[in-house]
This record gives structure tokens, C-alpha cells and sequence, in this order.
């Protein structure tokens, strides 16, 4: 088992394994994490917060979460830096560090991927789930990019939808935690079907002609 210590910058967002998260960086203590990042060529990691506040004071974090790799950094003009950050791999936390360093650190064990067939039923039906669910977004003056899927893997897949269907936090934990692909795609099915139901029902009522007696 992969076993290391990184640093922990526990969020009120959640990260997915090939996914991109922007993040605004202006606390001291994480522009230290972002600084020693850089030194060491180290990823960091991304959590959940399950306790505690983003700002100012201390978080606990729910123990899987995503490794980070910064791809970019802009500096700016008020001393503050944005990351263009990307999701490598999953962990688990296997116990906090605090007080070793300005931010929190954890020990945690790497988790690995299964990657199932592309062609395998839940991915199938999440897929055409998922065209249709932006297709009703665009429909509905939503700004929503051309996504090509074509050749696009089951675990990817359920990364893609899992980062991008419009739902909370915990939901989203929920995703993240789930070891097995179709497992994710399976619940992503049920998701995307309740998103389509009310979407289209949206729609409907913004087509009806308005009629007076």
C-alpha cells in the first residue's frame, strides 16, 4: 500500500481524479503549502470539510479526498495567488498532523482506480443521460461548453459527470467515496434521471403560450 505524508487544504468544495479546480490562495499559511509545493515538487491534497471553517481556523476533513497537482500560478497585485490546481489520485487519511507546520498535514494511504470496459451498461446509459441533460441546460439559456466524449473511459466518465451535474457538496463526497466505477455510474444514473425529470418540466412551462379568459 502507498503510504506518504502531504499537506491538507480542506475545502468546502470536492476535487475529482482528473478534474480542474481554480483556487484563489491568500491565507499565510497556504501560501507556505503552495510554496513548499513548489520547492519539493510535491502534490497536495484536497478534502471535504467535515468540521470546521475554509478561513481562519481549523478544519476536519472527511478522510478521502483527492491529490492536487498545481499546473499553474498567477500572482496578483494584492499579495494573493490563483491556482489552476488538477485531481490526480484518491486517498484516504490515515491520521492528522497538526502543529508540524503552519497548515494541517495528514498521512494517507493512495487509493487506486478500477477502470472497467467503456462499453459497460451503466456507462453506456449515463452517457446518453448525460448528453441529454445538457442538451435540456443549453435549452434552457444554460452557457454550457461542447463536451466530447467520444473514447472517453467508464472512470472518467463518471469523474466528468460527477464534477458537473448541479449538486451539493455531501452528494458530490458521496461520488467521491465510492471505490467502484459502476457503483458511481449506477448512482449518477438515478441523479441525471431526477435532474432530466424536473429540467424538463422547467421547459414546459417556459414553452406554454400564456392564455387569458
Amino acid at each position: 500500500m502507498d503510504r506518504r505524508k502531504i499537506p491538507l487544504f480542506p475545502l468546502q468544495t470536492v476535487l475529482f481524479p482528473g478534474m480542474w479546480l481554480p483556487l484563489r490562495v491568500f491565507e499565510e499559511r497556504y501560501k507556505q503549502l503552495v510554496r513548499d509545493c513548489r520547492e519539493r515538487d510535491m502534490t497536495f491534497g484536497i478534502a471535504l470539510i467535515r468540521e470546521g471553517q475554509e478561513v481562519g481556523g481549523p478544519a476536519d476533513p472527511y478522510p478521502i479526498g483527492t491529490l492536487a497537482r498545481i499546473e499553474k500560478i498567477t500572482p496578483l497585485d494584492d499579495g494573493h495567488m490563483v491556482l489552476q490546481t488538477q485531481g490526480v489520485q484518491r486517498f484516504r487519511v490515515v491520521h492528522l498532523i497538526a502543529g508540524e507546520q503552519p497548515y494541517l498535514l495528514g498521512e494517507v494511504e493512495m487509493l487506486e482506480e478500477d477502470h472497467p470496459r467503456a462499453d459497460l451498461p451503466a456507462a453506456l446509459q449515463t452517457q446518453a443521460l448525460y448528453e441529454k441533460y445538457l442538451e435540456l441546460l443549453r435549452g434552457l439559456g444554460g452557457q454550457i461548453s461542447e463536451v466530447s466524449l467520444s473514447g472517453a473511459d467508464s472512470n472518467f466518465l463518471s469523474w466528468l459527470v460527477a464534477a458537473t451535474l448541479m449538486i451539493g457538496p455531501a452528494e458530490r463526497q458521496e461520488l467521491l467515496q465510492m471505490d467502484e466505477t459502476e457503483t458511481r455510474l449506477v448512482r449518477e444514473v438515478a441523479m441525471l434521471q431526477e435532474h432530466i425529470r424536473v429540467l424538463e418540466g422547467r421547459q414546459k412551462w417556459k414553452v406554454l403560450p400564456f392564455s387569458s379568459n
